[in-house]
C-alpha cells in the first residue's frame, strides 16, 4: 500500500527536525484543497492481512512520532481531512483549519490491528 511510504517519510522527517534542532514541525499538503482524503479504502479491501500489519504500524509510527515529538507540531490544515487524514492531526500540538473545510471521521465496519500504546493489553 502506497501510504505506508508516506508514514515512513513522515516519521523520519519528524524524527530529523527534533535532531537537526528545529523550532517546530508543520505539517501540511501541497495540495490546496484535500489536506488529506484518509487511506485509500480500494487498496485496502484488496490488502493482505501483512499488508494491513504494515499499514497500520508504519500509520501508528507517524502518529507516535507527532504525539512524542519534543518540538511544538502543528497541522497547517488549508484543505478537506477526512477519516484517517482527519485523525492525524489530532496528536498535533496546534490545529489550524481554512474555512469551510471539512474535518471529519466516518465510522467504517473495518478491521484495524490496535498497537500496545493505544489501548493497553
Amino acid at each position: 500500500m502506497g501510504e505506508n511510504d508516506l508514514f515512513v517519510q513522515l516519521s523520519s522527517a519528524v524524527k530529523e527536525a527534533e535532531h537537526v534542532g528545529a523550532r517546530a514541525v508543520i505539517v501540511s499538503s501541497g495540495l490546496p484543497k484535500i489536506f488529506s482524503a484518509g487511506m485509500d479504502l480500494m487498496a485496502t479491501y484488496k490488502a493482505s492481512e501483512d499488508d494491513m500489519r504494515r499499514f497500520w504500524a508504519a500509520f501508528q509510527e507517524v502518529w507516535y512520532s507527532l504525539m512524542t515529538c519534543s518540538i511544538p507540531t502543528a497541522s497547517c490544515i488549508a484543505g478537506h481531512a477526512i477519516a484517517g487524514g482527519a485523525i492525524m492531526p489530532t496528536v498535533t500540538d496546534y490545529r489550524v483549519c481554512g474555512k469551510r473545510k471539512l474535518f471529519c471521521a466516518f465510522i467504517t465496519n473495518l478491521f484495524f490491528l490496535r498497537s500496545w500504546w493505544i489501548i493497553p493489553s
